[in-house]
């Protein structure tokens, strides 16, 4: 019985592994994108009345429908990961930091008091109104799966 072995120089195509891992990344990355964003705008409810705010520690209460309708993801290949949030609708800021920020974090507000020319700003504490990262948390132990059998062969 005689037995045989041979060296094969080559039998590994990086080129075709690097494409299909690019492709299957961004598939599962597009995928938790779109889940957690889907989930975020689900935890926004609309709000019964023009003055009502949610509960601190709750996702915020929608007035408007601008914040639940601006809610994007975007796949970014050069980092390889996915961005996911609210889109920045104006410039205007509140006591430095955006809407969607303020809700998200807390921190200190502005709010309007009394008519006419006594109307006036009074600087508030506002608590965070998590949504993104919570929308984030409720998703996480699920995104392991989306990595698993992302490498295709053709």
């Amino acid at each position: 019985m005689k037995l045989r072995v041979e060296m094969i120089e080559s039998f590994f195509d990086k080129p075709a592994v690097t494409r299909a891992l690019d492709r299957g990344l961004r598939k599962a990355l597009g995928k938790i994108g779109g889940i957690v964003r889907r989930i975020a705008r689900a935890s926004i409810k609309n709000s019964p009345t023009p003055k009502a705010s949610s509960a601190q520690g709750e996702p915020p209460l929608s007035h408007t429908g601008q914040l639940k309708d601006f809610i994007y993801y975007a796949y970014d290949a050069e980092q390889q990961d996915v961005i996911i949030g609210p889109a920045r609708l104006n410039t205007s800021l509140v006591m430095g930091r955006t809407v969607p920020e303020l809700l998200e974090f807390g921190g200190t507000a502005l709010r309007y008091i009394g008519r006419g020319r006594k109307r006036r700003a009074v600087p508030y504490k506002m608590a965070p109104r998590p949504y993104m990262s919570r929308a984030l948390e409720n998703y996480r132990p699920r995104i392991p799966k989306e990595f698993q059998g992302i490498i295709q062969p053709n």
